[in-house]
């Protein structure tokens, strides 16, 4: 569904809704003509912007362009022709401008979010400056999750930013996904999976990298590369945190010394298994044990 009307909106929020660690601050829609103004609407002075001059904002904002062409640029060297089906961020601070091709016009879904939890993803790296164009194509489930915000705050029930900060997170969560298999074709996606399959099998033992890559027709260098890309890991960090989480069970449902779960898994002995566990989960394993028959799982 695409709304017809082109509408914004600035939200308030309580000192309490910050608490939840992200907060809407703005949303809207904006459908623009061939040759039309852009913008269109008289936004408020601290969101007014216009073509011919670049801003700054003060939160994060997504926005979606599900129809049309135009332009995108930011002060960290970024220039951008942007293309139906393309997801562009803008970040607190950063100077930038945006606008529509005036032979095409465009159709733009946004929302804009601050808070701590954001922050953390832009922190960590799920989210850049550096990178803030994502190619994903036109989705209706997109569009979908954009319209149930629009519904949430023009309802105005009490708790809708928590409802629609949630939707917000869902929203960027299934972005990045798109963007991060939009150019895995079938043949690497058979390779990573035969990869991880094999790997299952053999979680206990010593595995020969370059034997598995040749197995597979390809080079280590590239089998590296490619599962990392995949899964976020290599071959080897991946075959390591399958241990833990079975260690994790073992330890939680099994009344097996610790000793046994580390040799049976293939750690060299007790001592770097606990070193291993306690440096990916935070607690030593005789801990996790207890905490975990306390139903407390860490």
């Amino acid at each position: 569904m695409i709304l017809k009307e082109n509408f914004f909106n600035y939200p308030t929020y309580s000192e309490f809704d910050t608490k939840w660690g992200v907060v809407l601050t703005a949303l809207g829609h904006t459908h623009i003509l061939p040759n039309a103004i852009y913008p269109p609407l008289l936004h408020p002075k601290h969101h007014q912007f216009s073509v011919q001059k670049s801003r700054r904002v003060t939160e994060y904002q997504i926005i979606y362009i599900i129809s049309g062409k135009g332009y995108f640029e930011s002060e960290n060297g970024i220039k951008s022709y942007i293309k139906p089906g393309t997801v562009f961020l803008l970040f607190p601070g950063i100077l930038h401008r945006y606008y529509p091709d005036k032979n095409t016009g465009w159709t733009e879904y946004y929302v804009g979010i601050k808070g701590r939890h954001i922050d953390a993803m832009v922190k960590e790296g799920f989210l850049s400056v550096d990178k803030p164009i994502f190619e994903i194509g036109v989705h209706e489930k997109l569009v979908q999750r954009y319209n149930k915000i629009f519904q949430l705050v023009e309802n105005g029930m009490v708790g809708y930013q928590q409802f629609a900060a949630g939707i917000v997170w869902h929203l960027l969560g299934e972005i990045l996904f798109l963007e991060r298999n939009k150019t895995i074709d079938s043949t690497t996606e058979q390779l990573i999976q035969s990869v991880k399959i094999y790997v299952t099998e053999k979680i206990a033992e010593k595995i020969d990298w370059y034997a598995v890559s040749r197995q597979h027709g390809v080079s280590y260098s590239k089998l590296r590369k490619e599962f990392k890309a995949y899964v976020s890991m290599s071959p080897g960090q991946y075959q390591l945190q399958l241990r833990i989480n079975q260690a994790k069970l073992m330890l939680s449902q099994t009344i097996e010394p610790i000793k046994f779960i580390a040799t049976s898994l293939g750690f060299q002995n007790e001592y770097y298994f606990n070193t291993i566990f306690k440096k990916k989960t935070g607690t030593a394993p005789g801990i996790y044990r207890n905490s975990s028959r306390g139903n407390s799982v860490v």
